[in-house]
């Protein structure tokens, strides 16, 4: 059923009839009991309401937020803003991003009407909705059903609105202006005195009463933001301009069967973008993200106690032209100050007229399961579920770097105001980095086959339990169309609720499971060639060139001619390298045997219920998490050739020398230990990212 309140009548000749009202909140099982009186010459009519149910009925520990209630609340319309009203969320990774009961931040399985608009690289919630179109929204953090797979933090799942046989609608103006936020000070920094409108509609009704019915949603955004280059002080406006539609029809085929299609798609195009710290207006790029998704549902009733349902959905993701427009030396090669942590100028990172011109990242899914409901004297009630999930994730793109493939690090930067003069040194402290693409991509290949069998059993009034068992199978190919992860292990769920006394007042929950993440995209092209570039760096021993400390000085386009003169007759990329070079597919390797990461989690908590509109639930959750990835350098055995015959280090990818990491709920305190003794005298180095409630932090260093 939709989620709503719902009216319920129970009759039963010779006795009275009783209705209950209850709350259906989405992915929610309510078990629902009734006692009807002796029928007497005078009929009642007995009339309950219910008290909040997921957050104290079940083991599963979730809250669940309505439309309504977040527009009440002093906090953003989005997504993310519902999310982090749920205990055991925050926002402290990379950029703000999600992370839920410890798990890394791209860990987590974010949902719309059932379809996963997971980002593929980072694992970030995309903006495929409409605020004023969403009904309610459900985190999970522990003790999850067997049901959800592919994650290790949470389950984030939103559902939209649906049409009925009542038009409704609304229409709603939101306002935003640059000038309205402080900034810190800042020499030449300033804002846009612009107010800017957001403009959502929805509407929602009969196409045909009791048969077919339509819901439609809009939302627009046209606005710009005053943006301050760092050391420079060069100030441009940076221009978004968004448009958002969805569109969903639900038809009724009969009392049995239910069918219903949803659209979504978004389109954003940025006039002024950029990446990473630059310093001038030609490190500068206008671009668009393009991005749709479509899902189709089908739910039938094939007797009172079974039940059917099958989903296909596919997310498009497409990112248009990033980069430089210029594939000449003197307007395609980025310049990097080294004395300024690498801020960059001259022209954009990446390349926007280099191979497709454009960077794919896309999924599908598709799942079929059947519910059955069991009824027995001695053994309670199940609520049985079973059912296969088969979900593939890729990503396409020929990751040019810049449009020459070559990237300058200057040793400083002469600054006047805007003008910015490259100083190339002549003692070798000015580097030229080739970034040669190794080969073009075909598209990884990630998929996850699952399949998994739930009971919700109700032995008695006082003992409920969950369990569960899901297998999934994680088969992974590169950008090259190589094999990496050939992996699949098996997850069991259990959860307990006891009623201490009887009347639904106090409940004791506890849980055991475990989670399988599907492994990172960025892990299965780690090695491949596909679309990857290397990276050779050379030290620049030519003439030197603006090192005078009165001038007159030469600007990037003219320096740069005389730096590749220079280097091209002086062997060129033949040279000595200044260090190892980096050739995905060659100098660097995905581990066979790689697992994918996984953890178990130990749970306990009390309910109680306040009257009949209010519950408070305190739990304790630990996680323990396993098989983190990690690389090391080989320079014993692991020697490799690159096409220029010199002989370097292997860098393996691997989780076998694996980070133990817990979560531990309430005291929020994280702790870490190597699980593997490394060997006496080995010359290893162990990179890791670690993450805790301070973020995800990253290092290396000899062990």
């Amino acid at each position: 059923l939709p989620p709503g309140m719902y009216t319920l009548s129970f009759e039963l000749e010779g006795f009275q009839t009783g209705q209950r009202t209850v709350q259906v909140e989405i992915a929610a099982t309510i078990p629902l009991d009734v006692k009807l009186a002796l029928a007497t010459l005078t009929e009642t009519v007995q009339v309950t309401g219910v008290a909040a149910t997921e957050i104290a009925q079940t083991a599963t520990v979730a809250s669940t937020y309505k439309s309504d209630l977040v527009d009440k609340l002093p906090l953003g319309r989005t997504l993310q803003a519902a999310t982090l009203l749920a205990p055991g969320v925050n926002d402290n990774g990379p950029g703000g991003n999600i992370m839920v009961s410890g798990a890394l931040s791209y860990e987590n399985l974010n949902l719309v009407n059932g379809v996963v608009i997971n980002e593929n690289l980072r694992g970030q919630a995309r903006n495929l909705f409409i605020e004023d179109a969403i009904q309610e929204t459900k985190v999970s953090t522990g003790s999850i059903s067997a049901e959800y797979g592919r994650f290790q933090g949470g389950v984030i799942n939103s559902i939209t609105k649906s049409g009925s046989n009542v038009f409704s609608g609304s229409f709603r103006i939101s306002f935003t202006n640059d000038s309205w936020s402080s900034l810190t000070p800042y020499p030449g920094d300033q804002n846009i005195d612009d107010t800017v409108p957001v403009y959502e509609a929805t509407l929602g009704g009969p196409i045909f009463k009791d048969k077919l019915w339509f819901f439609g949603a809009g939302r627009y955004e046209k606005g710009s933001q005053n943006i301050t280059t760092s050391y420079t002080a060069f100030n441009y406006a940076r221009e978004d301009e968004e448009k958002r539609y969805e569109g969903k029809l639900t038809y009724a085929i009969n009392q049995r069967n239910t069918a219903k299609v949803s659209y979504i798609k978004r389109r954003l195009d940025t006039k002024n973008n950029n990446f990473g710290t630059i310093m001038d207006a030609r490190s500068l790029y206008d671009n668009a993200n393009d991005e749709n998704l479509l899902s189709v549902n089908y739910t039938s009733v094939l007797t009172n106690k079974l039940f059917v349902e099958g989903q296909y959905s596919a997310r498009e993701l497409l990112f248009l032209g990033s980069g430089s427009q210029f594939t000449d030396i003197a307007r395609g090669t980025p310049i990097w100050d080294r004395s300024r942590g690498s801020a960059r100028f001259n022209s954009p990172t990446f390349c926007a007229v280099c191979g497709s011109g454009k960077e794919e990242r896309s999924n599908w899914n598709a799942f079929g399961k059947a519910s059955y409901f069991l009824s027995t004297q001695r053994l309670g009630s199940h609520s049985l579920v079973a059912g296969f999930d088969t979900f593939k994730e890729t990503r396409k793109n020929d990751n040019y770097q810049s449009g020459t493939s070559y990237r300058i690090q200057a040793t400083r930067t002469i600054i006047n105001g805007t003008d910015i003069y490259p100083v190339f040194t002549s003692d070798g402290n000015t580097y030229i980095d080739y970034l040669p693409l190794v080969n073009p991509s075909v598209g990884n290949d990630i998929r996850t086959y699952s399949f998994f069998l739930n009971d919700q059993w109700r032995l008695n009034d006082r003992f409920s339990f969950n369990i569960g068992v899901r297998y999934d199978k994680n088969s992974s190919k590169d950008q090259s169309g190589f094999k990496v992860v050939d992996d699949d292990a098996f997850s069991p769920r259990f959860g307990l609720t006891w009623d201490v006394m009887g009347d639904g007042k106090w409940r004791v929950n506890a849980g055991l499971a475990r989670y399988v993440v599907g492994v990172n995209t960025a892990i299965v092209d780690a090695g491949s060639s596909g679309g990857r570039t290397a990276t050779f760096s050379y030290r620049y021993q030519g003439p030197a060139i603006n090192t005078s400390a009165t001038g007159p000085y030469l600007t990037a386009e003219q320096a740069l001619p005389l730096l590749f003169e220079w280097f091209n007759a002086n062997g060129g990329t033949s040279r000595t390298t200044r260090t190892a070079p980096s050739i995905p597919g060659v100098t660097t390797k995905v581990a066979d045997g790689i697992k994918a990461p996984n953890s178990d989690e130990y749970s306990i908590g009390i309910a109680r219920e306040i009257g009949n509109k209010g519950a408070v639930r305190l739990d304790y959750v630990y996680r323990n998490y396993r098989d983190f990835y990690g690389d090391f350098r080989d320079t014993t055995t692991g020697k490799v050739t690159d096409p220029n015959g010199r002989s370097f280090d292997l860098v393996i990818v691997d989780n076998t020398n694996s980070v133990d990491r817990s979560y531990k709920g309430l005291s929020g305190q994280v702790s870490y230990r190597l699980t593997r003794d490394m060997q006496v005298g080995g010359n290893y180095t162990l990179s890791l990212a670690r993450r805790n409630f301070h973020g995800e932090h990253s290092g290396s260093g000899p062990v």
